[in-house]
């Protein structure tokens, strides 16, 4: 679901005479309201823009708050490049049942305030926030070798509380002392903080790059049919253990079985 609109901001307050220099990220609390853990994919859109000034490529830091894990600094990243509209998060934001997380989104241009007397910062980007429930990939057990998993839907709709916020600190451009800090609540496309998303449906098998809870796959550009097809072909000429294969793919819920015949 699209959740709201997001704005990044490292310059001074007023584009007309001495004006105090803000630094605004956007923060957004999730509660899973569910009695099983919920795995979240979070994705900034913007425009597309080539100037190295308005774009989240190389200019945001992500930090992942979440109950027993204090903000995970270098773990998050946003991927895309220069001239990218679309930037997600590399890992799955994880939540147990009954959890909140806070995600913070902060710009992280390579002279923060007051670092150099005088300076003049100007970084600005804005965009929308869209999260949702993607299918999480479950690897085969003992399949001969093969490194591949099964995309499974994380199950029913499930139900969220939702909180978006602007949060600034306003500073001194010459000195860089603190002047004051604000925070304000953005509205929700939905207008309610209590929204329901419904989990993504798997239609393809993935490539792990990391089987650890959270990380990011490789999906492959192919339907499910066509790389089962593909895998089950490479399989069948192979020398593994196709017993093994087949109780990997039973186990996994997935309806094929394969057999080496002479022919």
């Amino acid at each position: 679901m699209d959740v709201s609109h997001f704005e990044l901001v490292y310059k001074p307050q007023s584009p007309a005479g001495p004006a105090d220099t803000v630094l605004q990220g956007y923060f957004l609390e999730i509660t899973n309201l569910e009695e099983r853990e919920l795995q979240f994919a979070l994705r900034l859109t913007t425009s597309s823009i080539s100037d190295p000034d308005r774009s989240l490529f190389g200019n945001a830091a992500v930090f992942v708050d979440t109950p027993g894990t204090n903000n995970n600094s270098g773990v998050f990243t946003l991927t895309g490049g220069l001239t990218s509209s679309s930037f997600g998060l590399n890992r799955r934001i994880i939540v147990p049942p009954n959890g909140t997380a806070l995600v913070a989104v902060l710009p992280s241009d390579p002279f923060p305030p007051g670092s150099v007397p005088g300076n003049m910062a100007d970084f600005e980007c804005r965009g929308y926030a869209t999260l949702t429930l993607p299918p999480i990939c479950i690897p085969l057990e003992n399949p001969g070798g093969f490194p591949f998993c099964i995309l499974q839907s994380q199950g029913a709709t499930a139900k969220v509380l939702l909180t978006a916020q602007n949060r600034a600190l306003y500073s001194d451009p010459d000195t860089g002392e603190p002047k004051g800090q604000t925070q304000g609540n953005l509205p929700l496309t939905t207008g309610q903080s209590l929204n329901e998303i419904t989990p993504q449906n798997p239609f393809i098998l993935g490539r792990p790059l990391d089987l650890s809870a959270g990380a990011a796959f490789e999906a492959s550009e192919f339907a499910f049919e066509d790389v089962l097809a593909g895998m089950l072909a490479t399989a069948a000429e192979s020398k593994m253990d196709m017993k093994k294969f087949n109780a990997a793919l039973k186990k996994s819920k997935v309806g094929v079985a394969i057999e080496s015949r002479k022919v």
